[in-house]
């Protein structure tokens, strides 16, 4: 690898491994659809954050997460945020 290439390289890993970061809360996500179809209902707690992501009746309004992020996020980002943090509970 040529030295003026190292920064192109290190944007594609980076970029992958957001890709990465992005596919795992996707999992987390329909995992957590699945486990509230297994249940057959949605806790309170499932159901408030589904609503809030899918923007139904509220929207979240901001985020702090030091793991990604040094400041507070709203908006996308916030929503962002709590997508890819989201475990699903398991009762």
């Amino acid at each position: 690898m040529f030295p003026e290439q190292i920064p192109a390289g290190a944007r594609t890993v980076v970029g992958i491994a957001t890709h990465f970061e992005e596919l795992k809360a996707s999992a987390r996500r329909l995992l957590s659809s699945f486990e509230a179809s297994r249940r057959g209902y949605f806790t309170p707690t499932e159901d408030l954050l589904h609503m809030a992501l899918a923007g139904e009746h509220f929207q979240p309004l901001a985020v702090y997460c030091p793991q990604h992020a040094s400041m507070l996020l709203t908006g996308p980002a916030a929503a962002d945020v709590i997508h890819r943090t989201h475990r699903p509970q398991t009762v």
